[in-house]
């Protein structure tokens, strides 16, 4: 009767094992290049809504001024004799709450309506928002 040195050899090879190793690699480098991303686009989402948020309450203050206190014109300052008064933004068009961005608005004459075409650019300079809004002009 001869005895078995390794026992029964119920077990794995090294070549089964370094295979699984490999298999379990792959995926889960896979895995790990999709969280730089999601957090890229996190960031991305949520500068794009906060632009929404922003652009909301420009048109609020907006459609609160007195219509025939605004003329046709780009404005990238505001709260100054001449420009729109903004409450959301200081002077330069910075908002107070979110001071990464900025706003820039343009109104244009259409027939009895001034458009309005509002702007929010990020730190970068990028454009993150536009949105048009109809102001009607009493004649």
């Amino acid at each position: 009767m001869k005895k078995q040195l390794f026992g029964d050899n119920k077990g794995f090879t090294l070549v089964e094992i370094l295979g699984a190793i490999t298999i379990i690699s792959i995926v889960l480098l896979g895995l790990f290049t999709l969280f730089p991303q999601t957090a890229y686009m996190q960031n991305t989402n949520e500068d794009k809504l906060t632009a929404v948020n922003l652009s909301n309450l420009v048109l609020e203050d907006l459609r609160n001024i007195d219509e025939t206190t605004l003329s046709a014109g780009t404005f990238q300052q505001f709260n100054q004799t001449g420009s729109i008064p903004i409450s959301s933004v200081n002077n330069d068009g910075q908002f107070l709450e979110h001071p990464r961005f900025r706003l820039e608005i343009q109104l244009e004459s259409v027939d009895d309506f001034l458009r309005a075409m509002i702007r929010i650019y990020d730190e970068n300079h990028s454009e993150l928002m536009r949105t048009y809004d109809l102001i009607e002009v009493s004649s």
